[in-house]
């Protein structure tokens, strides 16, 4: 008579493979659900049934079916005190970014590629400056990733800004991230003092020029003390690698023809985070 384990386990008919390599794992089972969301969206999901004996792949991004999903964490099923099964969340993947840190991401080097699910959230809207709405998404990466508050993902030509990230109930990394208007990877010139010349008694003019980003000011969404320069209406962040340049707040930095003072600088991972405000 066979036991209860193996009857579980008999309808494991539906193969596995590696996300990424394409290797064959395992067999399994699945079964769907769409979860509807307040704005009317549905979240494709997929729960994965397997037996406790089997192992998640390293990265946790699988292919079941012709369709690929990242993983989450796995609950036991059992039953007599015994797991006879493992059920595993797993999202539905949309994208394949390349996560990079906000040095990485100025500079134009590479970084890491990964599988992950974007997911739209809601809009957001400056109104100290216009009335333009961006969209804000949740990116669910696996947890085997490595990213940040202040990562930058990548997909196509369009960025993406971490502002926060966290690990969810389910195992997964949610990054909320705001969508980078085109144009925002933009050739800064920071405006510095050259050598000082005695016989006219000034400094001639200097300059770095590297590459970084701009954008809005509350995006960066990250006002540290009572003593910060509060935003004004037309402020922005521009974002530079630590390895590029070292800013001096006072001075001017020139963005496609405009110059900007610097008002604060701080580090963030590999990169300055700099408030700035139109000459």
């Amino acid at each position: 008579m066979p036991s209860l384990f193996d009857v579980a386990n008999h309808f494991d008919d539906i193969p596995i493979t590696d996300g990424y390599s394409g290797a064959a794992l395992f067999n399994a089972q699945t079964s769907t659900f769409l979860g509807a969301s307040p704005d009317g969206s549905a979240a494709q999901k997929r729960v994965l049934s397997i037996a406790p004996s089997v192992n998640l792949p390293s990265r946790r991004c699988v292919v079941a079916l012709g369709e690929r999903y990242i993983t989450g964490d796995a609950i036991a099923d059992g039953i007599y005190g015994q797991v006879i099964r493992r059920s595993v969340w797993t999202k539905m993947v949309t994208d394949y970014f390349e996560i990079l840190t906000p040095g990485q991401a100025s500079l134009g080097t590479a970084g890491t590629s990964a599988y992950a699910r974007r997911q739209y959230l809601k809009d957001t809207v400056n109104g100290a400056t216009d009335a333009e709405y961006d969209p804000f998404w949740e990116i669910y990466f696996a947890r085997s990733e490595t990213l940040a508050k202040g990562s930058f993902f990548k997909v196509g030509t369009t960025f993406y800004r971490a502002r926060s990230v966290h690990l969810d109930e389910a195992g997964f990394l949610d990054a909320l991230s705001d969508e980078l208007d085109d144009g925002s990877r933009v050739t800064v010139a920071f405006n510095q003092s050259g050598a000082y010349d005695p016989v006219t008694d000034t400094y001639g003019a200097t300059s770095v020029t590297t590459t970084g980003f701009i954008f809005d000011r509350y995006k960066l969404y990250d006002q540290l003390t009572e003593t910060d320069r509060l935003i004004h209406a037309g402020d922005m962040t521009v974002v530079v690698a630590t390895s590029a340049v070292t800013p001096v707040i006072g001075r001017t930095l020139t963005v496609s023809g405009r110059d900007w003072t610097i008002l604060n600088a701080t580090s963030e991972q590999d990169a300055w985070t700099l408030h700035v405000r139109r000459v």
